[in-house]
């Protein structure tokens, strides 16, 4: 609800919530569901809530040793540019 209303510093507030629980689920589950958000996120128009986002997800990423999302990212990332 929050990024349909472009309310996109809110929706990284709760997204930051969302990825401090990385750790908690298993590499598979987090996987799925990061996949979705990032998937979602990614049909925004904002550039630069895109490049936040993404550099967010990244560095949630490189503690959680989940190399294929983090690849996935970041070639949704070098799109961008």
């Amino acid at each position: 609800a929050l990024f349909r209303q472009s309310r996109y510093d809110d929706m990284m507030k709760r997204y930051q919530e969302l990825l401090a629980y990385l750790h908690v689920v298993t590499k598979n589950q987090s996987e799925k569901v990061m996949t979705k958000i990032v998937d979602f996120v990614s049909g925004s128009p904002d550039m630069d809530f895109l490049e936040k986002f993404y550099d967010t997800t990244l560095s949630a990423l490189k503690d959680s040793q989940n190399e294929r999302l983090w690849f996935k990212t970041n070639m949704k990332l070098a799109k961008l540019w």
